[in-house]
């Protein structure tokens, strides 16, 4: 049977299709197959989903409860999952717990449920049943109805990929009716409303207008009210309800800084598409505010003074002349960080000035030895030259000075440190992968993916 490693990284449906031959062949030979994709594809959440499934139906209870904790820990820190998605995943943790008895277990789900969903419906019903000891049928309950739609979230989809678009509507608006929480039917819907002819559109409009006079609160149903008041025309309306929208991400205690950042810079980007330059730098300036170190928004004092000192080199056509001219910036502007991003950019696009931008970056980080982007964009220039070890020293120094750093938040330091062992993993490098799982874990003891990283590395290394 063929593994990832034979033709690189497999797809979803390659995935599930290699899930479902183990199931049915070995689970145990599965649960290898699948470590080793875990290993190569540490932040896929599938992955360890399904190696969850065949640790269970191998009878690995202890360890399918580590992977599917890691799956899910993946999941919640996802930016492209929607809540209700994050919600299923742990309630499929909660409920394999509850079908063990593992109560604690399950009560800490719960929170942690509780903790980016406390208005979720199955909060205080959960909490309620597993006083009484019969929380299962809850779950079960809820599964049931996330199934149904589900389904017709999927022939909704089918019949907008086929332009039936009044059948879109009508579905969508049946799976809101059978589940009024439904993120993506909200969405789904308003991209479905904007296909539509005018009349339709304004029926849209009106519906999403009553949803935001109910819910003022509610960000994503103002952004789509805005982007559906842009498809009609209505341009200054939709720029008032993104505004909307942006104020409120901006003080959401639930969304972190870089999906506030990124509202913030599509709005940008919405304000520059119609002309508008003094609301651009308005959006620009309220990046500054929640990001100061943001490419977007770094070195601009005034605003405009980044892109008229990059402007020569982004206009130039030939290649080498480009790259002389971000040098002369570099060295007129050693601190522009954009000048840096995109000359090592330039360089991994154009293969015969690869070496040109590594001596640039060696003489960077020679000059400014504590500069983190520097040495990382030195160690993925090293990457495309297939320098691994160079690579390797650079990558590894770049994530060193961000653990000292006091500016990096513990999170980013940790996604730093997997980038590292994803890094390792890809060439085998199993005994340094550990020793950064290692660290990660100093940095967060109770880390599900580092916990997870270990016992997987652990086993390979003792292979080799």
């Amino acid at each position: 049977m063929s593994t990832p490693n034979d033709a690189g990284r497999l797809d979803a449906e390659a995935l599930y299709a290699l899930y479902e031959a183990h199931r049915e062949d070995d689970p145990r030979a599965g649960v290898t197959a699948f470590e080793q994709i875990c290993l190569d594809n540490q932040r896929w959440g599938l992955a360890y989903d399904l190696l969850a499934r065949l640790l269970e139906a191998a009878g690995e209870d202890e360890r399918a409860y580590e992977a599917f904790r890691t799956g899910m820990d993946i999941g919640l820190r996802s930016r492209r999952l929607g809540r209700e998605l994050k919600a299923d995943l742990v309630l499929k943790v909660i409920n394999f717990c509850l079908r063990r008895g593992w109560e604690r277990r399950a009560r800490t789900h719960l929170q942690d449920l509780v903790d980016f969903a406390p208005r979720h419906p199955l909060v205080a019903a959960l909490r309620a049943r597993m006083a009484e000891g019969d929380a299962s049928a809850v779950v079960a309950d809820h599964v049931s109805k996330r199934r149904e739609v589900q389904g017709l979230l999927r022939r909704a989809r089918d019949a907008f990929e086929g332009a039936a678009y009044d059948e879109a509507r009508a579905l969508y608006h049946r799976a809101l009716e059978r589940d009024d929480r439904c993120t993506n039917a909200y969405i789904f819907l308003a991209q479905t409303y904007a296909q539509l002819p005018q009349a339709q559109r304004a029926e849209g409009v009106r519906f999403y207008e009553q949803l935001a006079e109910a819910q003022p609160g509610w960000g994503l149903g103002l952004n789509l009210l805005g982007q559906l008041y842009e498809a009609a025309g209505r341009l200054e309306d939709a720029y008032t309800v993104l505004e909307r929208a942006a104020e409120l991400s901006d003080t959401s205690p639930t969304l972190d800084v870089a999906r506030k950042v990124d509202l913030r810079l599509r709005l940008a980007d919405f304000c520059d598409a119609h002309g508008w330059p003094a609301r651009v730098e308005h959006q620009l300036a309220r990046v500054a505010r929640l990001a100061p170190d943001h490419p977007r928004v770094a070195d601009r004092a005034p605003p405009d003074d980044t892109d008229a000192l990059l402007a020569p080199a982004r206009a130039a056509d030939a290649p080498a002349e480009r790259l002389r001219l971000y040098a002369e910036v570099i060295e007129r502007a050693p601190r522009c960080r954009a000048a840096y991003v995109e000359l090592a950019s330039l360089c991994r696009a154009e293969a015969d000035h690869l070496e040109d931008g590594l001596d640039v970056f060696e003489q960077v980080v020679a000059r400014a030895p504590r500069w983190g982007l520097a040495w990382k964009l030195l160690g993925q220039l090293h990457t495309d030259a297939g320098n691994d070890e160079r690579a390797y020293d650079a990558l590894h120094r770049a994530t060193d000075l961000g653990l000292q750093s006091d500016r990096l938040s513990d999170q980013l330091k940790a996604d730093n440190l997997l980038a590292l062992v994803d890094f390792c993993n890809q060439r085998q490098w199993y005994d340094r992968a550990l020793e950064h799982v290692e660290r990660l874990l100093e940095l967060q003891p109770d880390h599900p993916a580092g916990r997870a990283l270990r016992g997987l590395l652990v086993l390979q290394v003792d292979r080799d």
